[in-house]
Protein backbone atom coordinates (compact mmCIF):
# COMPACT_ATOMS: atom_id res chain seq x y z
CA UNK A 1 0.00 0.00 0.00
CA UNK A 2 2.88 2.54 1.06
CA UNK A 3 4.38 1.42 -2.49
CA UNK A 4 1.21 2.45 -4.11
CA UNK A 5 0.57 5.62 -2.21
CA UNK A 6 3.91 6.65 -3.12
CA UNK A 7 3.88 5.62 -6.94
CA UNK A 8 0.55 7.84 -6.61
CA UNK A 9 2.46 10.70 -5.53
CA UNK A 10 5.37 10.54 -7.80
CA UNK A 11 3.17 10.11 -10.59
CA UNK A 12 0.96 13.15 -9.85
CA UNK A 13 4.46 15.07 -9.06
CA UNK A 14 5.61 14.27 -12.63
CA UNK A 15 2.01 14.97 -13.86
CA UNK A 16 1.62 18.24 -12.57
CA UNK A 17 5.58 19.53 -13.46
CA UNK A 18 5.01 18.34 -16.65
CA UNK A 19 1.43 20.26 -17.19
CA UNK A 20 3.41 23.15 -15.26
CA UNK A 21 6.20 23.23 -17.72
CA UNK A 22 3.92 23.14 -20.65
CA UNK A 23 1.69 25.74 -19.51
CA UNK A 24 4.59 28.19 -18.32
CA UNK A 25 6.01 27.31 -22.06
CA UNK A 26 2.73 27.97 -23.48
CA UNK A 27 2.65 31.47 -21.66
CA UNK A 28 5.66 32.28 -22.61
CA UNK A 29 5.06 31.97 -26.07
CA UNK A 30 2.01 33.71 -25.93
CA UNK A 31 3.49 36.59 -24.18
CA UNK A 32 6.22 36.69 -26.00
CA UNK A 33 4.66 36.84 -29.13
CA UNK A 34 1.99 39.65 -28.06
CA UNK A 35 4.43 41.78 -27.10
CA UNK A 36 6.89 41.66 -30.26
CA UNK A 37 3.56 42.49 -32.07
CA UNK A 38 2.28 44.99 -30.06
CA UNK A 39 5.49 46.12 -30.12
CA UNK A 40 6.24 46.33 -33.85
CA UNK A 41 2.95 47.65 -34.38
CA UNK A 42 3.43 50.72 -31.74
CA UNK A 43 6.72 51.29 -33.69
CA UNK A 44 6.12 50.93 -36.96
CA UNK A 45 2.96 53.28 -36.73
CA UNK A 46 4.86 55.88 -33.99
CA UNK A 47 7.67 55.80 -36.74
CA UNK A 48 5.59 56.54 -39.74
CA UNK A 49 3.36 59.53 -38.11
CA UNK A 50 6.47 61.26 -36.85
CA UNK A 51 8.17 60.59 -40.34
CA UNK A 52 4.99 61.96 -41.97
CA UNK A 53 4.31 64.76 -39.95
CA UNK A 54 8.47 65.83 -39.83
CA UNK A 55 8.38 65.75 -43.70
CA UNK A 56 5.07 67.40 -44.03
CA UNK A 57 5.58 69.94 -41.63
CA UNK A 58 9.54 70.25 -43.53
CA UNK A 59 8.67 70.06 -46.77
CA UNK A 60 5.58 73.04 -46.14
CA UNK A 61 8.18 75.44 -44.62
CA UNK A 62 11.21 74.75 -47.09
CA UNK A 63 8.73 75.24 -49.68
CA UNK A 64 7.14 78.01 -48.32
CA UNK A 65 10.42 79.82 -47.72
CA UNK A 66 11.85 79.05 -51.49
CA UNK A 67 8.43 80.29 -52.73
CA UNK A 68 8.79 83.43 -51.07
CA UNK A 69 12.38 84.29 -51.91
CA UNK A 70 11.97 83.19 -55.17
CA UNK A 71 8.62 85.24 -55.82
CA UNK A 72 10.36 88.70 -54.02
CA UNK A 73 13.11 88.36 -56.20
CA UNK A 74 11.60 88.26 -59.17
CA UNK A 75 8.80 91.10 -57.84
CA UNK A 76 11.30 92.81 -57.04
CA UNK A 77 13.48 92.41 -60.15
CA UNK A 78 11.00 92.91 -62.81
CA UNK A 79 9.75 95.87 -61.22
CA UNK A 80 12.48 97.90 -61.37
CA UNK A 81 13.35 96.88 -64.79
CA UNK A 82 10.23 98.11 -65.41
CA UNK A 83 10.49 101.11 -63.66
CA UNK A 84 14.04 101.89 -65.37
CA UNK A 85 12.96 100.80 -68.48
CA UNK A 86 10.02 103.06 -68.83
CA UNK A 87 11.57 105.39 -66.87
CA UNK A 88 14.68 105.93 -69.07
CA UNK A 89 12.24 105.65 -72.43
CA UNK A 90 10.20 108.78 -70.85
CA UNK A 91 13.46 110.83 -70.70
CA UNK A 92 14.80 109.71 -74.34
CA UNK A 93 11.23 110.73 -75.43
CA UNK A 94 11.59 114.19 -73.99
CA UNK A 95 14.71 114.77 -74.85
CA UNK A 96 13.77 113.53 -78.83
CA UNK A 97 10.46 116.10 -78.39
CA UNK A 98 12.85 119.00 -77.07
CA UNK A 99 15.40 118.06 -79.95
CA UNK A 100 12.69 118.04 -82.67
CA UNK A 101 10.84 121.16 -81.54
CA UNK A 102 13.50 123.21 -81.18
Amino acid sequence: LLSSLSLFFVEYIISVTVFDLRSNLYLSITLSLYLSISLSLYLSISLSLYLSISLSLYLSISLSVYLSISLSLYLSISLSLYLSISISSAFGLIKFYNAVSV
